[in-house]
C-alpha cells in the first residue's frame, strides 16, 4: 500500500477545468519540485490547449515518467501531460552511479541539477508531442522523435543523444545544438 497520495484517474471534464494550469492533489508526492520546474520563466507551454497532471506515482522506469494524451470536453480538444515522479530507489541508483563513475566530474550537489534538467526535458518532450499533434493531428508515428524537445523559445540549447551497446564498455554520445530554428549535429564521442 502506498504511503502517499496519487492522482491515478482524471476525467476529461476534470482536466478541462484545469486547462492552462497544473492539476494535482495537495499531498501528491513530488509536487513542489515539479511546480518549481514547470513555473520557471521562459519554459514554453500551450496555455489553454494543455493541462499538466502531476500523478504522484513513483515510476521505476525513468524513460516513462511522462505521457501526453489528447482529450475532448465540451466540444473542445486539449492535451493532458501526465508526469510521474522518479522512484526513490532509481534516483539513488543513478546518483550512486554518478558518484562511482563520474565523481571527478559531478559533485553530489550537482546531482540535483542533473535531475532538474532531466525532469524538465521529460516535460519538454511531452510538450513536443502536444505541438506535433496540434499541427499534424494525433499520429505521433510520423514525427521525428529527436526533435520533440526543441522549441523556438529555447534557442541555444545543447543536448546529447546517449547510446550504449550491450557487452561494450562506455557510452556513445551524439551532441546536438539547437539555434531556435534548426538542429546542428556537433559530432560524436
Amino acid at each position: 500500500m502506498s504511503d502517499h497520495t496519487t492522482l491515478d484517474k482524471v476525467t476529461a471534464d476534470e482536466a478541462f477545468e484545469h486547462r492552462g494550469g497544473i492539476l494535482y492533489l495537495k499531498d501528491t508526492h513530488g509536487t513542489r519540485r515539479w511546480i518549481r520546474l514547470l513555473q520557471h520563466n521562459g519554459l514554453p507551454d500551450e496555455g489553454q490547449r494543455q493541462v499538466i497532471v502531476l500523478t504522484g506515482r513513483q515510476n521505476r522506469r525513468l524513460e516513462d515518467l511522462g505521457m501526453c494524451q489528447p482529450s475532448e470536453a465540451r466540444g473542445k480538444e486539449f492535451y493532458s501531460i501526465f508526469l510521474d515522479d522518479p522512484h526513490p530507489k532509481e534516483v539513488a541508483s543513478v546518483c550512486d552511479d554518478l558518484q562511482r563513475f563520474l565523481k571527478r566530474t559531478f559533485s553530489k550537489r550537482f546531482a540535483k541539477n542533473v535531475w532538474d534538467a532531466f525532469l524538465t526535458q521529460i516535460y519538454l518532450h511531452e510538450l513536443g508531442h502536444v505541438r506535433h499533434c496540434m499541427s499534424n493531428g494525433w499520429s505521433g508515428a510520423d514525427a521525428r522523435h529527436e526533435e520533440w524537445g526543441f522549441f523556438e523559445e529555447l534557442d541555444g540549447l545543447s543536448t546529447y543523444h546517449l547510446t550504449r551497446e550491450p557487452g561494450m564498455r562506455g557510452v556513445h554520445t551524439d551532441r546536438f545544438l539547437w539555434d531556435g530554428g534548426q538542429i546542428h549535429e556537433m559530432g560524436t564521442a
